[in-house]
């Protein structure tokens, strides 16, 4: 009867010395399996998110691209990681394009992202600081008309900060309406 008592007493302190360890495995197995859960959840996600919201966003970001290069580049392509690509007759990096055609791209998906995220509620408003710097005037009227046009779908206000007279003399030409604001100038 001894040994049992002593085989008991001796199988507890074991038990003791390894709880600890049990009980870190323990919660080792239950942060595997939420990482588990969030990797399933993520992938669904992805997989959602290329099936339905990415062919949604190439088409707007394509449709104001179009516009914006006045019909040289019919697709801007996005992959997953949401970088950009132009369909020529082949696909051409953003990278290998002008600084201005790169600008416009982004803007263009800026301009499509908040087309889908606030389809169903106002815009809110959008500020854009000397982005037009790197256009030639042709693809700036462009690009001008597809902000106009957006502004009035919307009802977007558009805060539209530059150095120079371009933008609007350009927005005079399209007839379209602003509100201009002149910083009184820095004199001492």
């Amino acid at each position: 009867e001894s040994a049992t008592v002593w085989r008991e007493a001796k199988a507890k302190s074991d038990f003791a010395l390894f709880q600890p360890v049990l009980e870190k495995i323990v919660a080792a197995n239950r942060r595997f399996a939420a990482l588990q859960l969030a990797l399933t959840v993520m992938d669904e996600s992805s997989t959602y998110m290329r099936s339905t919201i990415a062919p949604k966003l190439t088409e707007y970001a394509s449709e104001c691209f179009r516009t914006a290069t006045v019909g040289k580049y019919d697709r801007l392509l996005l992959d997953t990681r949401m970088g950009m690509t132009v369909e020529t007759p082949a696909q051409q990096s953003l990278d290998s394009l002008s600084s201005g055609t790169k600008d416009s791209a982004y803007l263009c998906l800026r301009l499509a992202l908040l087309r889908l995220l606030y389809a169903q509620s106002a815009q809110p408003p959008m500020v854009l600081d000397d982005v037009f710097a790197r256009l030639d005037e042709k693809r700036l009227l462009a690009l001008l008309s597809v902000l106009a046009r957006t502004a009035a779908e919307n009802g977007t206000q558009v805060f539209l900060f530059t150095c120079g007279a371009r933008e609007r003399l350009l927005l005079d030409k399209l007839g379209e309406p602003y509100t201009r604001l002149d910083w009184p100038s820095a004199r001492k």
